[in-house]
């Protein structure tokens, strides 16, 4: 957005350097001060909407699984701020409306949801992750650590599922739901992002 591209550029050009023999850095300068600006923003308005709504904690738990793999393993954005802010948000709201209901449901519900989004991101994020042909060298050691977050939140949710079975704790049903789906979110932003993926 305009907006965010004026800051960006008033910001790089604050700092003394003479920028006029280094266009591209300069751009490049822009172009990472204007991303850290917008995904702050996104951010404000999401947690923002999380306080005002109520769903602070499941919003956060969301936002750290989807994020940390996301980082790693990639997958596809929407054409501008706006629309990620409201796609992202959706999203949260839907899961945790599901969520909410099959807390109040059987616990097979939690068991079927939390198996399945396990193995599909798992063959999702095996196919897919860090593959873009834009990363390069970087790929291989981009893959390796979203395989391994992938195996941490994974290994998370499965013994988070026998805590809530075997001792009825209701607070980790919720978080193995949410992580759940928050994997599902991002195996379907990685796979739709698969035509940028690379066929090693």
């Amino acid at each position: 957005m305009e907006i965010y591209r004026g800051a960006a550029e008033r910001l790089v050009e604050i700092y003394d350097f003479d920028w006029k023999e280094n266009e591209r850095m300069k751009e490049a300068c822009i172009c990472s001060v204007e991303a850290m600006i917008a995904n702050g923003l996104d951010s404000v308005i999401v947690f923002t909407f999380a306080l005002l709504a109520g769903i602070f904690i499941e919003m956060l738990i969301f936002f750290v699984t989807f994020g940390m793999l996301r980082f790693y393993a990639g997958g596809a954005h929407a054409k501008n701020y706006v629309r990620c802010v409201l796609m992202y948000i959706c999203v949260v709201c839907i899961s945790i409306f599901i969520t909410r209901r099959c807390i109040v449901a059987a616990d097979i519900y939690t068991i079927i949801i939390c198996l399945l989004s396990i193995i599909f991101s798992g063959i999702i994020n095996y196919k897919y992750a860090a593959r873009q042909k834009n990363l390069g060298k970087r790929g291989g050691s981009y893959r390796r650590c979203a395989f391994a977050i992938y195996l941490f939140i994974s290994v998370f949710i499965f013994v988070s599922c026998l805590v809530y079975i075997f001792l009825n704790m209701v607070f980790f049903q919720k978080i193995v739901l949410i992580q759940a789906f928050a994997l599902v979110a991002q195996s379907i932003a990685l796979f739709l992002d698969r035509e940028a993926c690379t066929n090693e």
